[in-house]
């Protein structure tokens, strides 16, 4: 499943969204693909965002298993910025073991 937040909306009812879909399909495994704005120095970034306090709880919330490795190459670049705006998270211990 893939979710996404702009920058300029309320990520909370995004990540709310995504907790309710998690919860619905009970104990199935899920790969999901996020790009949620959220800038946190564990994916890469210089700095964090407050908005990444919603991301945090979450994941581990939902016992989500984050996939991002903090010195992968940036997943955006253009001549003046970069980034990783896109978060690889897996709901299952099995897929997070087979997951790379």
């Amino acid at each position: 499943m893939s979710a996404y937040s702009s920058p300029y909306a309320e990520l909370q009812h995004t990540a709310q969204d995504l907790a309710n879909l998690l919860t619905k399909i009970g104990p199935e495994q899920a790969l999901i693909g996020a790009d949620m704005n959220a800038p946190r120095t564990l994916w890469g970034y210089a700095n964090n965002n407050p908005r990444v306090n919603i991301m945090e709880d979450l994941i581990s919330g939902l016992n989500l298993h984050l996939l991002n490795e903090k010195n992968s190459e940036p997943t955006f670049q253009r001549r003046n910025a970069k980034g990783w705006p896109g978060l690889t998270l897996v709901k299952g211990v099995q897929l997070a073991r087979t997951a790379s």
